[in-house]
C-alpha cells in the first residue's frame, strides 16, 4: 500500500484465514495535535463506514494502519458521535498490531474466539477492546 493511500470501506470487508493487511506505519501517531488533527488525510488509512466492520478469519490480522470512522471529526461533542465496530474477530489467533483506531463504539470485538494478539494499539473509541467467552489466553500489550 503506498504511503499516501486511503481506502474507503462502505461495506463489510473480510480478511481471509492466515492473511494480513500491512500498512506503511511502524507506529501511527497524530499528524498535528489532538485538537485539530486531520486523521482522515493521513496515508495508510482505512476510512470505515459505521455500518461496516473488518472481519478477521483465523490467523488473519492487520498491522501498521489507521482505522478511522467515516464522517468522524475531533474533538467529538459527546459519545453519540462514536458508532460501529472497527474490527471483529471471526477466528482464533487473529492479530492487530501497531495500529490506531478512532471514532467507533468498539475498536475490537471478539466472542467465542481464542488467543487474540493485540499489541501497540492506540484508540479513541467509546469502548476499546471487548473479548467475551474466550477459552484460551488473549495477548494484550501496550494498548492505549
Amino acid at each position: 500500500m503506498p504511503y499516501d493511500m486511503k481506502c474507503l470501506i462502505d461495506s463489510n470487508l473480510t480478511v481471509n484465514a492466515n492473511c494480513g493487511i500491512v500498512g506503511p506505519h511502524e507506529f501511527v501517531g497524530s499528524p498535528q495535535d489532538n485538537t485539530s488533527a486531520p486523521y482522515g488525510n493521513l496515508g495508510g488509512a482505512f476510512i470505515i463506514n459505521s455500518s461496516a466492520t473488518i472481519t478477521l478469519k483465523g490467523g488473519a490480522g492487520v498491522s501498521g494502519l489507521l482505522f478511522y470512522r467515516k464522517g468522524m471529526t475531533f474533538p467529538a461533542a459527546n459519545e453519540s458521535a462514536f458508532a460501529g465496530t472497527a474490527i471483529t474477530a471471526d477466528g482464533d489467533d487473529v492479530f492487530v498490531s501497531k495500529c490506531m483506531i478512532l471514532g467507533f463504539n468498539k475498536a475490537f470485538y471478539s466472542t467465542g474466539r481464542q488467543r487474540q494478539r493485540i499489541e501497540y494499539l492506540y484508540m479513541d473509541n467509546t469502548n476499546g477492546i471487548e473479548i467475551a467467552n474466550c477459552a484460551d489466553i488473549s495477548y494484550i500489550r501496550q494498548c492505549h
